[in-house]
């Protein structure tokens, strides 16, 4: 998707501003030639040009956080400055937001079973290291095992820092059988457990 403008002004080119890590707003900036490419269950990328008389240039830098208007949240990925020997400008690429969530790798014990959500106990399991608890049942001799299995969305919300909004109600009892050995959160999402539990997962950036 490309913005253009016409003489009547049919098209508005949305308002990008550049945010610190923490994103706290700098200010917005001076942009041409945005283009967005937005991806349906993968990563949305943006591209555009910034001249060096434009408001916060030299803030313009990897990982700083971009928020464009009506889009969301992106980080950019990639900067090349070009000069011509009268106008410096810089080349931007951003990916959507969500690319942070690579930043957190995950290592869990080989061939583990994990449920995927639980609404009711979505921490339940997680603190077992042998994902199985032995419970004494009141005045009785017997003794019975509660398995509790690690909740997936759960460590990777609590790692992360997003929050599980809603999961579909056939996926609440699914479980499967993984093996994460140090791998990236964002990419854990997207392959293995997309893959294994026949789900897609939507972010609002």
């Amino acid at each position: 998707m490309k913005f253009k403008f016409n003489s009547l002004n049919l098209i508005k080119q949305p308002k990008v501003s550049i945010h610190r890590l923490d994103l706290e707003m700098l200010g917005y900036l001076n942009v041409t030639n945005l283009v967005i490419k937005p991806t349906f269950c993968n990563v949305t990328e943006v591209a555009f040009t910034c001249f060096a008389d434009s408001n916060f240039y030299d803030c313009i830098r990897k990982d700083m956080v971009l928020e464009i208007e009506d889009f969301g949240r992106f980080v950019i990925v990639g900067v090349d400055e070009e000069s011509d020997g009268q106008t410096t400008s810089k080349s931007v690429t951003a990916n959507s937001y969500e690319v942070t969530m690579n930043k957190v790798t995950l290592t869990y014990k080989d061939n583990t079973v994990f449920k995927l959500w639980d609404a009711v106990h979505p921490e339940k399991g997680i603190e077992l290291d042998k994902n199985k608890n032995v419970v004494t049942k009141a005045n009785q001799d017997v003794y019975t095992v509660e398995y509790r299995y690690p909740t997936l969305l759960y460590i990777i919300s609590q790692q992360t820092g997003w929050e599980i909004k809603h999961v579909d109600a056939d996926l609440l009892d699914e479980y499967r059988t993984l093996t994460i050995d140090n791998e990236q959160a964002y990419g854990l999402l997207m392959g293995d457990i997309a893959e294994s539990f026949k789900c897609y997962f939507v972010f609002d950036t």
